[in-house]
């Protein structure tokens, strides 16, 4: 276990003039008025430059060194530039509901599937019998498209197909196909759209989640130009 203290004091108001007294307010920091104990505490080791393509927001990486942690329970970063956080980000992901396996396909059975603006059709074959199966063979369809990540993936004995852009610009929809009932999709399971909440940042910025509610978010992600220093702390597997 690893223990963090939060210590010092913040002025607000007075007067920047020289020599000029004003009125200004002493408020202390600290977290909860005690030390608080982490199972892992990670951070950057000196000033971190980031810069990722395009307007702030418009493309993301996860913030330097919280890869490390299963869930972020403390988190402190300090910017020289505007930049923005998605706190919680995650892709859109669909997953099948109450598909049976062996499918029973013949091969010919068809899926559509939209991930994050990409459209890719699935052709499956005889060999699409099981759950493994068939994303494999989604799998194999979203290479085809030039998707550089595999999609569909197995999770409690169902097809799941997820995207890879997080927040607002992640989305995933199966469109049709002779095989999407088949495969537990549509009737309100057909859509989904990214997660994460996103904050604006310039300078310091230090958060401390809940470990319970609110539930601390599993990733952090960021955007924008410069450089930043990070400290977080969490748990680990």
């Amino acid at each position: 276990m690893n223990q963090v203290e939060v210590s010092g004091q913040i002025t607000v108001g007075g007067t920047c003039e020289p020599c000029a007294s004003g009125n200004s307010k002493m408020q202390g920091l600290g977290l909860r008025c005690a030390s608080q104990w982490f199972q892992t505490v990670v951070s950057t080791d000196a000033p971190y430059p980031v810069q990722t393509a395009g307007a702030v927001g418009d493309s993301w990486i996860d913030v330097p060194t919280t890869d490390a942690l299963d869930s972020v329970e403390l988190l402190m970063v300090r910017s020289d530039a505007p930049m923005r956080l998605r706190i919680g980000a995650g892709p859109a992901a669909l997953l099948g509901v109450a598909a049976t396996f062996p499918t029973g396909f013949v091969g010919g059975e068809t899926l559509g599937v939209d991930l994050d603006g990409v459209s890719i059709a699935v052709v499956f074959t005889v060999g699409a019998q099981t759950a493994q199966q068939v994303a494999n063979q989604i799998n194999a369809a979203a290479a085809l498209a030039g998707l550089s990540y595999q999609p569909a993936s197995v999770v409690g004995g169902q097809v799941q197909i997820a995207g890879q852009a997080t927040g607002v610009q992640g989305a995933v929809a199966v469109t049709g196909g002779t095989a999407q009932a088949a495969l537990g999709y549509g009737g309100g399971n057909d859509s989904a759209t990214g997660e994460g909440s996103d904050v604006d940042i310039l300078g310091l910025f230090l958060v401390e989640f809940g470990r319970s509610l609110p539930t601390a978010p599993e990733r952090v992600q960021l955007s924008g130009i410069g450089r930043i220093e990070v400290f977080a702390a969490g748990t680990t597997a």
